[in-house]
């Protein structure tokens, strides 16, 4: 015999499940599902900045169009369509937390890639939290709201996801990803100052720290598109904290998570597979400038030994970082020069500054137009 009080609060947490699709696929107007779709495409055809990987996100939107398709009213005005498609609901949002519950791993069956595993048939709230998202950044980007709830309510929906995929089990990196999404979002919508956006912050802080994601891969077998993603998410959530803590007056959040996946000898960026100026590409070279900028302001600033000792180790260590860079991305002898003087490795990090300021130009004039990995 089930214990009542655990079957109750099954019965509440299936309710709220379904609320969450409820938001997404349904409301007391027409559907604007088809709607959201348009913006998204459009939101991720332009924007420069958003890393939500292209063809996963193509991917998705494919899944939602087919999922709003069967779950539209063919009259609403007949009761028995409307409870229908309600029982439709909660059988989607019991499959979907099904998928959720099962363990991801880094490589999937043969023939399967890392993101295939979080769309189509297994489908997961992490999906569902990055859609929900990317719809509500896309109608902020395009200074629109169909009425006066949907970006609040599509916000809504995409942290009740979070919030079911933390109930349910550890994070992992698209989980890592709704959240960022989810606070890109609330950043944009609410300001940089609301207690919301600072709430989010915090929770994507945590989430960093409990999926390793600020960790070295260095011995664990990932696959390279998925440590670009983990880097690029890492980067990008570096970024954002920075941002916001500076609106905010505060000491960064998760620059205080111990981050050494940016550190050491190892490779330091997991730069995209195929070339182009893609949202990958801009986030980290542009986290790359502002921390040069950063260095440079130091040593600038200070005078004496350490500042000698201090300059030597950052000429090291971007030698190494501007080495890797891909071939369309390089000036191959920013770096090759033997200068000891303090005033060279100054000079060279002024021009390391304008160059990668150079390609962030080249970036905003050369938008992203194909997909990436």
């Amino acid at each position: 015999m089930s214990d009542p009080i655990s079957s109750v609060m099954a019965s509440k947490e299936c309710d709220r499940h379904r609320a969450v699709l409820g938001l997404i696929f349904h409301s007391n107007s027409n559907p604007r599902t088809a709607h959201y779709i348009d913006s998204v495409r459009e939101y991720l055809r332009t924007s420069q900045t958003c890393i939500v990987p292209r063809r996963f996100a193509n991917d998705l939107l494919l899944m939602m169009e087919k999922l709003d398709e069967s779950l539209r009213p063919k009259d609403p005005r007949i009761d028995g369509d409307l409870l229908r498609i309600s029982a439709n609901l909660s059988r989607l949002a019991e499959k979907i937390t099904c998928n959720t519950e099962l363990t991801i791993p880094y490589q999937g069956d043969k023939g399967q890639t890392y993101l295939e595993l979080f769309v189509g048939k297994k489908l997961r709230w992490e999906s569902v939290g990055i859609y929900c998202a990317l719809v509500a950044c896309s109608l902020v980007h395009a200074q629109q709201s169909v009425g006066n709830f949907d970006i609040p309510r599509m916000i809504e929906a995409s942290s009740m996801c979070v919030d079911i995929c933390r109930r349910i089990g550890p994070i992992n990196e698209m989980g890592v990803l709704s959240i960022y999404q989810n606070l890109m979002a609330t950043s944009q919508h609410y300001g940089d100052k609301d207690k919301r956006t600072r709430s989010q912050l915090s929770e994507l802080a945590n989430a960093i720290v409990e999926s390793g994601l600020n960790k070295d891969e260095k011995g664990v077998d990932v696959p390279p598109r998925l440590i670009g993603l983990r880097r690029c998410l890492l980067v990008a959530s570096l970024t954002i904290d920075e941002t916001i803590c500076a609106a905010d007056s505060c000491r960064e959040l998760i620059k205080q998570c111990h981050v050494d996946n940016l550190e050491g000898n190892g490779d330091p960026w997991v730069w995209p597979i195929s070339s182009g100026y893609g949202p990958q590409t801009w986030v980290q070279l542009r986290f790359a400038l502002v921390n040069l900028r950063v260095i440079l302001k130091i040593i600038l600033g200070t005078a004496g030994n350490t500042t000698a000792t201090v300059a030597v180790s950052v000429v090291e260590c971007y030698s190494l970082w501007w080495n890797k860079l891909p071939r369309y991305l390089r000036y191959p002898e920013l770096f090759a020069g033997k200068d000891t003087a303090e005033n060279a490795r100054q000079i060279r990090l002024l021009v390391a500054s304008a160059y990668l300021e150079f390609l962030c130009i080249k970036l905003e004039a050369h938008p992203p137009k194909g997909a990436i990995p």
